[in-house]
């Protein structure tokens, strides 16, 4: 399954990533597009939550989450 992103901000994108179930999966610096594949092969059934963070160069944080079911 393909994750991806998109942010724009008037201060710039600074940094971006992908958490899956607040791990770490992905991330990037100086873009304001992210995307990765995740392997859902060696996931638990079940339900899981994917964020997407983004920054700028002022420091705000901006943030989306979606859960979704893996069903095997």
């Amino acid at each position: 399954m393909n994750i991806s992103g998109f942010a724009s901000d008037a201060n710039e994108v600074s940094s971006m990533s992908i958490y899956v179930d607040g791990v770490l999966l992905s991330s990037n610096k100086n873009k304001s597009v992210i995307s990765k594949r995740w392997h859902t092969s060696t996931i638990s059934t079940g339900t899981h939550k994917i964020e997407i963070q983004a920054y700028d160069k002022a420091g705000n944080k901006g943030s989306s989450t979606i859960s979704v079911t893996v069903v095997k």
